[in-house]
């Protein structure tokens, strides 16, 4: 699911995993920011809120991956 989009992130996710009940979700980060110096805009609460909301899917493993992770 590509969340760039979502008007309701949380929303969004929780309804998607409830109905597909994955045994492996999978995060592909790319930016942690809007590389904008001096004006930067941190995107990380929203990747936390995403993190959070994966992890109350307790049966499910969770891999977090991508060129913002590394």
């Amino acid at each position: 699911m590509d969340l760039c989009f979502s008007q309701e992130v949380s929303g969004d996710l929780k309804s998607t995993l409830h109905r597909f009940q994955p045994g492996l979700i999978a995060v592909s980060l790319r930016n942690l920011d809007n590389l904008t110096y001096p004006a930067s805009v941190s995107y990380l609460k929203g990747v936390e809120e995403v993190i959070g909301v994966c992890r109350q899917q307790g049966s499910s493993r969770l891999v977090i991956g991508g060129q913002g992770f590394l």
